[in-house]
């Protein structure tokens, strides 16, 4: 049940079975994940010296040969890969083909591809279940935004298919060939993923009766409110204010790090970085001083002195590590510096700051105070448009069925303000995605706002992280054997006459988009739970708040088409 591991273990079997120079065959979807689990010394190591998109049309210099050259072609068995491979096969420029698929590929499929191979060039074909992305060891996401119409009964056209293939993959890759399939009942959507994900898994001829793994299929409109909030653990933190795609940061201003490196763009992989694996759920004050440490060794490295043959001999031996040290020194600083620099431009901290208001709104019941500390920062030239759309969708969101909620003056004084019309019209839409009366909400979504399950003691008594997940709540209840068999019923027995026993595998797959705050929550999970349930989370997109409004205005174009 570890992700990285499973995925790493896949790119280095296509990798390194085929012997001498070698090209890679990718389509856009196995670009981004092979990337997160594969570096550039990974690929040169196994003598991997071309890659390219076989979906993108040949360029003029592609009637280039490669008559030495084996090809190791690794795609999604979707439609416009297909076509791109069988008219590669059918006009072959390398010498054999080696074909590996993200997941089941359909006999029919098979038989048009051997009649393109009009040189007998392929030599193997293998099935790699790796249809998703793999962020942490525990996460995965499939970048998908957008996955139904707003009145939630409907996925949009062609994304139930996808969903379904790659949640399928997961769940063969991590060995889960017979699980117990449990779905949230509110949601039409998740139902639905359900039971095509059952289908897919009753053609794979699992044998035996349910393994120990669930799959628990959740939506997104059922916690509305973790997506809304600015968070203050490291990595959650980056996404919110500068952005993670793919693993990749992009630092516009270029930061400010050791060795005065010109870098503006950095990988956050805890795959791959020993420093942020260790810290990426640590909260902000916390991580500048490990920052600061991780400096101080950065430091201590450069101060080498060479007075000898044997210091020379060291300090080559250590050169590596030394180069992991500057590069890490000098990422981590430009990262803790640009957040420092965004919590003071967007006026995060302090007790007038937009973090602790946000906080203040899941538990007050005072709508007056309420309405007046929004229309304050509402009013404020230095919090950023993104940040007033937050505060009046949270209050919203809290007052909806209050008698005296006044949201359209909120909204003509943003539109006097000039805010782009775009970003407003997500305030008219949030009701209709994740109101009280919309499917897939049944939870009060303000209940479990001061919780403390599964937080680290030094979160406990923030009042800028008051907020917990309802994913905890219901993994809670999964772990006591009390998850309510009405609200989420086992696919094929609908009926409750059986509560499946406490699990020792879980994938929870969220329908509408997870978040880093709530793979943080896992973490923690797993950490109580170890050696007992082991729980991987995945969903159809890791969000920050302005993912999750594209999230809700994609869900009502869909709906509208």
């Amino acid at each position: 049940m570890d992700l990285f591991t499973a995925a790493s273990t896949y790119v280095a079997s296509m990798t390194t079975r085929t012997k001498g120079m070698k090209a890679m065959l990718l389509d856009k979807h196995t670009t981004t994940s092979i990337s997160m689990v594969y570096s550039n010394s990974d690929v040169l190591a196994n003598e991997i010296y071309l890659i390219r998109r076989l979906d993108e049309k040949r360029q003029q210099d592609d009637h280039e040969i490669f008559p030495d050259v084996a090809a190791i072609v690794f795609v999604r068995p979707c439609r416009a890969s297909l076509q791109a491979l069988d008219a590669e096969l059918r006009q072959p420029r390398f010498k054999s083909y080696d074909l590996c698929f993200t997941g089941v590929v359909d006999p029919g499929d098979l038989e048009r591809l051997a009649a393109a191979d009009v040189k007998h060039a392929v030599v193997e074909v293998t099935e790699y279940y790796l249809d998703y992305i793999v962020v942490d060891p525990h996460l995965f996401t499939l970048n998908t935004v957008g996955c139904g119409g707003r009145d939630g009964k409907l996925w949009a056209p062609s994304k139930l298919e996808e969903t379904a293939r790659s949640l399928l993959s997961v769940l063969l890759a991590v060995g889960a060939t017979s699980p117990t399939l449990r779905f949230q009942a509110s949601s039409s959507l998740c139902q639905a993923l359900v039971a095509r994900t059952s289908q897919f898994l009753a053609a794979q001829d699992g044998s035996g009766g349910p393994t120990p793994t669930l799959v628990l299929v959740v939506d997104r409109r059922d916690d509305p409110i973790t997506p809304l909030l600015n968070q203050w653990t490291y990595q959650a933190m980056v996404h919110e204010l500068v952005g993670i795609h793919n693993g990749a940061v992009r630092l516009e201003s270029g930061g400010s790090g050791a060795g005065e490196s010109d870098d503006k763009h950095f990988t956050l992989s805890s795959g791959r970085d020993t420093f942020f694996a260790k810290n990426m759920y640590t909260t902000f004050g916390d991580l500048t001083t490990t920052v600061k440490a991780l400096t101080d060794e950065y430091k201590k490295s450069k101060d080498v002195k060479l007075h000898t043959i044997a210091d020379m001999k060291q300090f080559i031996a250590n050169y590596p590590r030394i180069k992991e040290i500057t590069a890490s020194a000098n990422k981590h600083l430009s990262l803790v510096v640009e957040l420092k620099h965004a919590v003071d431009r967007c006026k995060l901290l302090g007790e007038d700051g937009i973090s602790l208001l946000e906080q203040e709104l899941l538990t007050t019941s005072d709508h007056t105070y309420a309405y007046k500390r929004v229309g304050e920062h509402l009013q404020d030239e230095q919090v950023r448009p993104m940040d007033k759309i937050r505060l009046v969708v949270l209050y919203m969101l809290k007052f909806e069925s209050h008698k005296s909620l006044k949201v359209d003056k909120f909204v003509d004084l943003l539109l006097k303000q000039r805010m782009p019309q775009q970003l407003v019209h997500v305030i008219s839409q949030v009701l209709g995605y994740c109101g009280k009366r919309c499917p897939g909400r049944t939870s009060n979504v303000y209940a479990s706002a001061a919780s403390g399950l599964y937080k680290p003691a030094a979160e406990l008594d923030s009042d800028l992280v008051r907020h917990t997940p309802l994913l905890c709540t219901t993994l809670d209840a999964m772990a006591r054997g009390k998850l309510s068999v009405k609200d989420f019923p086992v696919y094929g027995d609908e009926e409750g006459r059986a509560a499946p026993p406490v699990p020792r595998h879980v994938v929870v797959f969220m329908v509408g988009g997870t978040t880093y705050e709530e793979a943080k929550t896992v973490a923690y999970f797993n950490e109580a739970h170890a050696g007992r349930i082991k729980v991987l989370l995945g969903g159809t997109h890791i969000h920050n708040t302005e993912s999750f409004f594209d999230e809700i205005s994609t869900s009502v174009r869909n709906d509208s088409k």
